[in-house]
């Protein structure tokens, strides 16, 4: 009976054992299963982040520019607007190609200083501040590392100096402010010298353009500068003749007129609201038109409407200002936008954005972003030698197609593409120069057609043109400073270090703008061979330094393509031995360099 007592204990010990383990394997397999869940959970959240979160690329050192005001308008714009930074929505990428703008933070005297008269960032040229701001709030095209730029906006405001006898602006100062500032920027920086200015941007405002002059007789004679005519011009001026004011790669933009203030209007005005004036106008109308240089203002097309139509009733004309005209633009069926100096007016913004229908009386005139505004369809166009049969044709047009005309232009995508917002908006003015820009990435350094060495000779053919037939010297001098450019990367690591190398770079960069600002191929030709036999003297001097700076910071992470490049001006530089008065010393220190230059890239 014991043995049967003992055998059903140890059965049932058995069984109560067995049963624990099956517990306990429950439970590691329950455990398991959550573990596996929350890894899973884990490794979706890793990948999420990573996507919402990217990293910021570092600027550079402020230290390239010498004057003391340098960040003034970074800090400015940022500070004042990091509330719409954090609510900006992300730019339709695809549409802009992946379009990166790098922005030069020049002293405050060249913009932000000028803020200091509030009309400065709202009056009609004002667009060249509104640019800046939404690109330097755009953190999708903006970039901090000017070399993965595709364009570099130069930031200047020359519209702000307003006249104290008139109040207009006077734009006298413009060039040579303008021309200060390239200087600046290519004495400072290797990105205008290597590709010659050609993907810089700049915005000109003005009745004609970067030519800054308000009469079109003066504007014509001086032309635009010589050291703009490369660049890419952002200006309002635009006709569809050879004219010498956009006798340079242009995009033709509107001018500005604030957003806050559309708005303002429209919420006490909607845009399908009763529209009580026929036709509407307000501005300069002369009775006795002046003749100034054998020119009349408007060419007399402002004077013959007010003759014509000042007693018509349907008409609604005046002479004078008032502040709150834009409640008379919105009530509105018809808005006459004639020509005044210059064909473009700040009318025919605000005449689409309050939805009245303009009439463009300016033969000739060519308008912003015409493949994304479609001016036939929401328009009226009347030639300077009908304005006199004006009521008949807007008799004729409210008879026919009036309502489709307003159907087109009171949508949303049209009235946003001509105003400048902040931070960009997709489909905006700044959106649209900045889809305009990435039609050109064929002027880029870094994207453009061709690669370094088509760019390199087109820099050579154009220094060439300009050499006065010394060209040999000329291309010579673009070399150099392709080599500029490339030491300026090695080292931008550690720009602060007051260094052997940094002291060259410093000198090479000086010779580079002080060569290519002779213009007679002599003066060339000396300065040349002066320059690079003080860089041959340097280079003995200080070679194990430079070798020790370059082969430590950047060497291993340039890539094989840099450093072939760069190989390329060393071999130049070596070729070039006899002309440069180059020691046999100097020549053989040079080929130890490059030795080890080649040793280092086979280093894991």
């Amino acid at each position: 009976m014991s043995n049967n007592r003992r055998g059903f204990y140890v059965r049932m010990k058995l069984l109560h054992r067995h049963a624990g383990l099956q517990q306990q394997e429950k439970k590691k397999n329950l455990c398991f299963k959550y573990y596996k869940w929350l890894l899973w959970v884990s490794l979706l959240l890793y990948f999420l982040s990573s996507c919402f979160f990217t990293h910021k690329p570092v600027p550079l050192s402020k230290t390239h520019v010498s004057e003391s005001k340098t960040v003034v308008s970074r800090a400015l714009f940022e500070s004042s607007n990091s509330t719409f930074i954090q609510q900006s929505k992300n730019i339709n990428r695809g549409l802009l190609k992946d379009l990166k703008v790098y922005i030069y933070e020049l002293p405050s005297k060249y913009n932000t200083d000028w803020l200091a008269n509030e009309r400065c960032s709202n009056h009609l040229f004002a667009s060249e501040v509104a640019i800046h701001k939404a690109l330097a709030n755009s953190l999708d095209v903006r970039t901090f590392d000017p070399y993965e730029a595709d364009f570099f906006f130069v930031p200047v405001y020359v519209s702000c100096n307003f006249s104290t006898v008139n109040g207009f602006p006077a734009i006298g100062h413009a060039r040579s402010l303008l021309s200060s500032a390239v200087q600046l920027i290519s004495s400072n920086y290797p990105f205008w010298n290597r590709s010659q200015g050609s993907d810089h941007v700049f915005v000109a405002s003005h009745d004609y353009g970067a030519c800054f002059h308000a009469m079109e007789e003066r504007a014509m004679e001086d032309g635009i500068p010589e050291f703009l005519k490369r660049s890419i011009i952002l200006q309002t001026f635009g006709v569809k003749f050879n004219h010498p004011c956009q006798d340079v790669e242009n995009v033709v933009i509107p001018p500005y007129i604030s957003p806050e203030s559309v708005r303002t209007t429209l919420e006490k005005y909607p845009l399908t609201g009763r529209r009580d004036i026929w036709a509407f106008f307000r501005g300069k109308m002369e009775v006795h038109p002046k003749n100034i240089s054998g020119r009349y203002y408007s060419k007399k097309v402002r004077t013959v409407i007010w003759r014509k139509y000042s007693g018509d009733r349907r008409f609604y004309l005046q002479r004078h200002r008032f502040a709150g005209y834009q409640s008379e633009i919105v009530r509105s069926v018809f808005c006459l936008c004639p020509l005044g100096w210059a064909p473009w007016s700040p009318r025919l913004v605000e005449s689409v954005a309050l939805g009245c229908v303009p009439v463009i009386i300016a033969d000739g005139i060519r308008l912003p972003f015409p493949t994304s505004v479609r001016w036939s369809e929401i328009s009226l166009t009347v030639a300077e030698k009908d304005v006199a049969n004006l009521g008949t044709l807007l008799d004729q047009v409210a008879a026919t197609n009036l309502s489709a005309i307003q159907k087109n232009l009171w949508g949303p995508d049209v009235r946003r593409a001509l105003l400048f917002n902040d931070p960009v908006q997709e489909g905006d003015a700044t959106w649209q120069v900045l889809y305009a820009l990435a039609q050109k990435l064929d002027r880029s350094y870094r994207t453009g057609k061709g690669g370094d060495n088509e760019v390199l000779k087109d820099s050579g053919d154009e220094a060439c043109q300009s050499s006065n037939g010394n060209c040999g010297a000329a291309v010579e001098g673009v070399r150099w400073s392709r080599f500029t450019d490339m030491l300026y990367r090695t080292n931008r690591a550690t720009p602060d270090t007051v260094s052997p190398i940094s002291l060259m770079l410093k000198q090479m960069r000086e010779a580079t703008a002080a060569a290519a600002a002779s213009s007679r191929s002599g003066a060339l030709r000396g300065r040349a061979i002066k320059w690079r036999t003080s860089i041959t003297k340097l280079l003995g001097e200080h070679l194990t330094h430079f070798r020790d700076d370059f082969v430590t910071s950047e060497l291993v992470f340039l890539g094989s393509r840099r450093v072939v490049l760069l190989l390329e001006w060393l071999w130049c530089f070596k070729a070039c031995e006899e002309d440069l008065l180059m020691s046999v010393d100097h020549g053989l220190a040079l080929v130890s360099f490059e030795t080890s230059l080649l040793h280092s890239m086979m280093v894991p």
